[in-house]
This record gives structure tokens, sequence and C-alpha cells, in this order.
């Protein structure tokens, strides 16, 4: 039996669309950003074990190695995959802590009681029940909540 890397990585992306439609998340915007994550994440990986090759050089780093000279940078074109740093957004992650939403001092006093530390585990809880569920949460907060979410979500 020949199983080719190409057959694993549709599997693995297979049953991780599984499990998130399994536990709720069924948007086509939800499921592209998975799906360009979970790309990114498992290119990492197998550079790190060595089943896909090193990326080539930039022309930046060819001209200087094969060239030797050295020459102001501002001048050489820019590589074709290399984007200007200023247009690259920052990294989102369910990890980040619930200071990142900007929320009133006793909601994440709140929230910290109940062993919630993390966006990522915030949503968890949210998708097992609702905010209002949470000690010391009401309506107002939920709201207050919900509002920070989408403003992180969209920055």
């Amino acid at each position: 039996m020949d199983i080719s890397g190409e057959a694993i990585v549709k599997s693995v992306y297979k049953a991780s669309l599984l499990a998130l439609f399994a536990i709720g998340v069924k948007s086509p915007e939800n499921v592209e950003k998975f799906t360009a994550s979970f790309t990114q994440a498992l290119d990492r990986e197998f550079l790190k074990i060595g089943l896909l090759p090193k990326p080539q050089e930039s022309l930046k780093e060819q001209h200087q190695r094969y060239a030797g000279i050295k020459t102001d940078p501002a001048k050489w074109p820019p590589a074709p995959y290399d984007p200007p740093m200023e247009d690259v957004p920052p990294v989102k992650s369910l990890d980040d802590p619930l200071d990142k939403l900007q929320l009133i001092t006793i909601i994440k006093v709140r929230l910290r009681k109940q062993g919630i530390d993390t966006i990522g585990q915030l949503m968890t809880r949210m998708q097992k029940e609702p905010l209002t569920a949470i000690t010391g949460i009401k309506e107002k907060s939920a709201t207050h909540i919900l509002a920070a979410l989408k403003l992180w979500n969209q920055s």
C-alpha cells in the first residue's frame, strides 16, 4: 500500500474540517481562515522534519551571493514573493490573552475567576453555553464582550 504525502495531508485536512463542523464552525469565512492557517502550519512543520525542500533564496540573496557586490538594498528590485512588511497583517491567535479585547477590568476579573484567560478559552466557553451563564456576567457585560470580540476579529 503506497500512500503519498499528498494523500496524508488531504486526509488530515478532511479530518480537521470534520472536527470543525462537529463543534459547529460552518461559516465559509471561518473555514477559509482555518484552511490558510492549517496550510501554513503544515508547511512549517514539514520544513522542520525535512518533508519539504527549503525555500529558495530571494533575488536579493542571490544578488549578494553571486555578484559579491555590496550595493544599496533600496536599489534592488523586490523579490516577487516578498510582500512589504507594512502589508502583512498582524497574526491573531486564539491563545491571545483577554487583554487584547480591551474589556473593562471587572469583566476580565469575572472571566478569569471562571478560568477563562485567553480568547480561545472564551470562544470555547461561548460555544458550550451563553455568556450570561458565567457567574457575574449579565446582559450588558455579555453585549460588551461580544462587541469587543467583533472589534478584535475585524482589526
